[in-house]
């Protein structure tokens, strides 16, 4: 009898102190001992997913997400829309879309880490707006959380937009003409 209750406090012990959680339905997040997900229900009227660290210095990031099949969005321009806020956020936090192709190959990708959320913020608009390419065949998106803090989301969007909407990702113009420093010397 006492081998059994000490069973049952250990298996207790580790579910309430597992930092993964189960991810809302229909969204995924890698097991992580270095973060907690879950759904934050303090507002009834409008729950919010979240991400937080579980240790001071994550050696890596998590992104909370979704995959879905691009097929009613090859060849558009698509926009992911929401709130997100933050609680002592170190380096930063914000939304990444990505498309893959058949063969599981990046063929459109952008994120927020240059214009990312970090601190403690209100609830804030936030989107990543991408042109899907007509070889896509799968679409990836979600929340990331890099390094340390806690960085929630609510009221997402996904939809498609048309050409007068920018899209997020920035041109890269910072590019020089011909290739620079071949021999090291400078």
């Amino acid at each position: 009898m006492k081998i059994i209750a000490l069973f049952l406090t250990i298996l207790a012990l580790c579910f309430t102190t597992s930092s993964y959680a189960t991810p809302p339905n229909g969204w995924w997040a890698a097991p992580s001992d270095e973060y907690q997900i879950g759904v934050d229900r303090s507002d009834p009227e409008q729950p919010a997913a979240f991400i937080e660290a579980t240790v001071p210095a994550p050696k890596q990031f998590i992104t909370l997400s979704q995959t879905i099949s691009a097929n009613v969005y090859r060849a558009k321009r698509v926009r992911l829309k929401g709130m997100i806020k933050t609680k002592d956020v170190a380096s930063w936090a914000g939304f990444w879309l990505r498309a893959d192709d058949g063969k599981n190959k990046i063929v459109a990708f952008d994120n927020m880490q240059r214009r990312g959320i970090s601190g403690t913020t209100d609830w804030t608009t936030a989107e990543i707006v991408l042109d899907i390419p007509s070889d896509a065949e799968k679409l990836f998106f979600g929340l990331i959380l890099d390094g340390k803090g806690k960085a929630w989301m609510r009221e997402l969007t996904f939809e498609v937009v048309d050409d007068s909407v920018p899209v997020t990702a920035p041109k890269r113009t910072d590019l020089p003409n011909t290739p620079v420093n071949m021999n090291f010397d400078e």
